[in-house]
Protein backbone atom coordinates (compact mmCIF):
# COMPACT_ATOMS: atom_id res chain seq x y z
CA UNK A 1 0.00 0.00 0.00
CA UNK A 2 1.63 3.66 -1.11
CA UNK A 3 1.61 5.90 1.64
CA UNK A 4 3.04 9.10 1.28
CA UNK A 5 3.31 12.53 3.62
CA UNK A 6 1.34 15.53 3.03
CA UNK A 7 3.38 18.54 1.62
CA UNK A 8 4.21 21.44 3.95
CA UNK A 9 3.05 24.96 3.82
CA UNK A 10 -0.16 26.61 4.98
CA UNK A 11 -3.92 25.26 5.25
CA UNK A 12 -5.06 28.19 3.26
CA UNK A 13 -2.39 27.60 0.45
CA UNK A 14 -3.14 23.81 0.76
CA UNK A 15 -7.10 24.74 0.41
CA UNK A 16 -6.71 27.20 -2.26
CA UNK A 17 -4.66 24.89 -4.47
CA UNK A 18 -6.97 21.82 -3.74
CA UNK A 19 -10.30 24.12 -4.91
CA UNK A 20 -8.22 25.38 -7.96
CA UNK A 21 -7.67 22.25 -9.11
CA UNK A 22 -11.02 20.39 -7.76
CA UNK A 23 -8.64 18.05 -6.08
CA UNK A 24 -11.18 15.97 -3.25
CA UNK A 25 -8.63 13.93 -1.79
CA UNK A 26 -6.21 17.02 -0.89
CA UNK A 27 -8.90 19.25 -0.21
CA UNK A 28 -9.90 16.63 2.55
CA UNK A 29 -6.33 16.24 3.60
CA UNK A 30 -6.08 20.16 3.39
CA UNK A 31 -9.44 20.47 5.68
CA UNK A 32 -8.46 18.34 8.28
CA UNK A 33 -4.95 19.84 8.77
CA UNK A 34 -7.23 23.17 9.32
CA UNK A 35 -9.30 21.42 11.47
CA UNK A 36 -6.02 20.06 13.32
CA UNK A 37 -4.53 23.34 13.49
CA UNK A 38 -7.62 24.87 15.22
CA UNK A 39 -8.08 22.15 17.94
CA UNK A 40 -4.35 21.91 19.02
CA UNK A 41 -4.06 25.33 18.62
CA UNK A 42 -0.75 24.24 17.10
CA UNK A 43 1.01 26.99 14.99
CA UNK A 44 2.69 25.67 11.92
CA UNK A 45 6.36 27.56 10.65
CA UNK A 46 7.52 26.78 6.91
CA UNK A 47 9.36 24.08 8.41
CA UNK A 48 6.81 22.33 10.63
CA UNK A 49 6.94 18.58 8.54
CA UNK A 50 10.71 18.59 9.25
CA UNK A 51 10.24 18.94 12.86
CA UNK A 52 6.84 17.43 13.70
CA UNK A 53 7.84 14.11 11.50
CA UNK A 54 10.67 13.65 14.23
CA UNK A 55 8.57 14.41 16.97
CA UNK A 56 4.35 13.83 17.38
CA UNK A 57 2.44 14.21 13.93
CA UNK A 58 2.17 13.26 10.45
CA UNK A 59 -0.30 13.18 7.43
CA UNK A 60 -0.41 10.28 5.18
CA UNK A 61 -2.51 9.57 2.14
CA UNK A 62 -3.43 5.92 1.40
CA UNK A 63 -3.47 6.33 -2.17
CA UNK A 64 -4.89 2.82 -2.83
CA UNK A 65 -7.51 3.53 -1.19
CA UNK A 66 -8.30 7.76 -1.43
CA UNK A 67 -8.41 7.26 2.70
CA UNK A 68 -7.13 9.82 4.66
CA UNK A 69 -5.59 9.51 7.92
CA UNK A 70 -4.33 11.72 10.87
CA UNK A 71 -1.33 9.71 12.95
CA UNK A 72 -0.26 11.24 16.21
CA UNK A 73 2.62 9.50 18.09
CA UNK A 74 3.14 9.73 21.93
Amino acid sequence: MALRTVRSGSYSTELDAARSKNDDLRLEIAYLHKKMVEKCGLVLQNEWQTHLLSRRLWWTLTQSTGSVHLMVTG
